[in-house]
C-alpha cells in the first residue's frame, strides 16, 4: 500500500535500490528491521530482516540483479502469452 510505504513509490519512480540498516519508527514497519527494496517491471520487491545491518552492499546487488531476471521472466510471459 502506497499510502503506508510511500518510499515504495520512490523506489519504483527512480529505478534506485533502497536499503535501510535500521528501521526508524513511525514508517509502518517495526523499528530496527533491515530493509532492502528494489525496483522491478512490476513494483518492485521488498526483503527485510528483523534484525539491524543484517544486509550487505553485495546483498543489495544481488536483490537487484533477482529482480531483473524477475523483471525478464514477466517480460518473457507476457510475449508467450501474446503470441498465444
Amino acid at each position: 500500500n502506497a499510502d503506508d510505504f510511500p518510499w515504495v513509490l520512490g523506489v519504483w519512480r527512480t529505478k534506485a535500490a533502497r536499503s535501510e540498516p535500521r528501521n526508524p519508527p513511525g514508517n509502518g514497519l517495526p523499528p530496527g528491521f533491515s530493509v532492502i527494496d528494489v525496483p522491478f517491471s512490476q513494483g518492485t520487491l521488498a526483503i527485510s530482516a528483523e534484525t539491524s545491518h543484517a544486509f550487505s552492499p553485495r546483498d543489495v546487488d544481488i536483490a537487484t540483479r533477482f529482480a531483473e531476471i524477475i523483471s525478464a521472466g514477466f517480460q518473457r510471459f507476457d510475449d508467450l502469452f501474446r503470441r498465444g
